[in-house]
């Protein structure tokens, strides 16, 4: 299990997106999301939203403070909230990302800000025009093609569902990015019936870009195991002949 201890980590060398520094919106030490994926590097959710723990929020004013600290002394590519779990749900998420901005202005001018989402907060059109209208990059997940699959990947701690995401997707269409974590073992996404699902998903939604990966750090379930680069770089061609961008790491 791998989770960070302070609102702000790195900066990180990503392999995506250069020197990123971390913004962590959850408490330190505790894994808060509304997904609880097998695969996920920070251990399983325990107790969803409702422990005393995930209460624990950072306020803004400590998160802007870390941050503008770690700016004026390192250069950076990139500013990404992700962190112990999903950054969407902090109550005081749109005065962050406003003061983020702010705050890249004037100390880091070329670094992009881009955040990680499971995408279940961004049904909210206020949410999500809030996050579209700070951030350059938004990379939202899809890890399965079935509902089956979705559901053993997925397990969402509120209702939502993979046919709920595919419409999320469609309506979004450029504006994100999507993310794909591709493995097999005790649960796997990786059957023709997913990969083909997932690749019919990809086509109406029509991303800015689609990025396929698999796992790096030890993950939450242990029998789960990595595919190949080579499995990735298939399934990639599979998306490009659909004229979609797809990069694989």
């Amino acid at each position: 299990m791998f989770l960070w201890s302070g609102t702000i980590y790195g900066p990180v060398r990503s392999r995506r997106l250069g020197l990123s520094l971390g913004v962590n919106l959850l408490p330190p030490g505790c894994k808060v999301c509304t997904y609880d994926c097998p695969y996920c590097e920070c251990g399983f959710t325990r107790g969803g939203l409702k422990t005393e723990a995930s209460q624990t929020l950072p306020e803004r004013e400590e998160v802007l403070r870390d941050l503008e600290a770690i700016l004026r002394e390192e250069p950076v590519d990139a500013i990404t909230f992700a962190g112990n779990g999903e950054p969407t749900l902090h109550p005081d998420l749109e005065e962050i990302l406003a003061g983020t901005v702010r705050l890249r202005d004037a100390l880091a001018p070329r670094a992009r800000l881009v955040m990680l989402t499971n995408g279940i907060k961004l049904r909210d059109r206020q949410v999500r025009d809030r996050v579209l209208h700070y951030l350059d990059e938004v990379e939202v997940k899809l890890d399965a093609g079935t509902e089956e699959t979705f559901a053993q990947v997925a397990r969402p701690t509120v209702p939502f569902d993979l046919a709920e995401l595919e419409a999320l997707l469609v309506e979004l269409g450029d504006r994100v990015v999507v993310q794909s974590c591709l493995f097999t073992g005790r649960t796997s996404n990786v059957s023709e019936a997913d990969l083909s699902g997932i690749e019919r998903i990809l086509t109406r939604a029509r991303p800015r870009r689609v990025e396929l990966y698999s796992i790096d750090r030890a993950p939450a379930d242990e029998a789960l195991e990595p595919v190949s680069k080579a499995f990735l770089e298939a399934f990639a061609g599979r998306l490009r002949a659909q004229g979609l961008e797809a990069v694989t790491y």
